[in-house]
């Protein structure tokens, strides 16, 4: 019912957080108590970081892929938000060559320096075709999307990180 305003204040809020725990609540119902794993791309990693915050460190983990380091129009980027007290266990997945303006690779590596978590660096020579923050570019870990995912999964069964390097 947000779609046209899922602004990053709404993000941050408590509707949003509220949102969420409702839905962790269906999920148990349904499931049992489960480790949940937040995945958040581009400007998706703002949502995982709020949700993160919004259901707490226990029994959560979170990915943040090509994250959006930079304000945009809709969002404040990862840069700008408090990752000092942020205690739930997080990886972060990045392209050494992504070409959008928001998601700078190095932005991804001082991030997860300062919050010693590691870091999955992707390296490929496919630049892809398309608009440089859209999935067919590096910014989507295009031609190896197989490979990156497999690194993140990897990460939340046994918590080691390989880089993904492809030709």
């Amino acid at each position: 019912d947000e779609w046209a305003s899922f602004t990053g204040r709404f993000r941050a809020g408590p509707r949003y957080a509220e949102d969420l725990r409702g839905l962790v609540q269906e999920i148990e119902k349904a499931f049992g108590k489960l480790p949940l794993v937040l995945v958040g791309t581009s400007e998706g990693s703002v949502s995982a970081y709020y949700a993160a915050r919004a259901l707490g460190p226990d029994n959560v983990k979170v990915i943040f892929s090509s994250s959006l380091f930079d304000t945009s129009s809709n969002s404040p980027g990862l840069a700008s938000l408090d990752f000092d007290d942020f205690k739930t266990p997080m990886l972060w997945v990045h392209h050494a060559d992504d070409p959008c303006r928001w998601t700078a690779y190095w932005q991804a590596k001082r991030h997860a320096e300062k919050t010693r978590s590691p870091l999955i660096t992707v390296r490929s020579s496919n630049a892809g075709k398309g608009h440089p923050c859209q999935a067919f570019s590096q910014h989507g870990f295009v031609g190896v999307e197989e490979e990156t995912v497999r690194a993140m999964k990897q990460w939340v069964v046994d918590g080691t990180a390989a880089d993904v390097v492809a030709p």
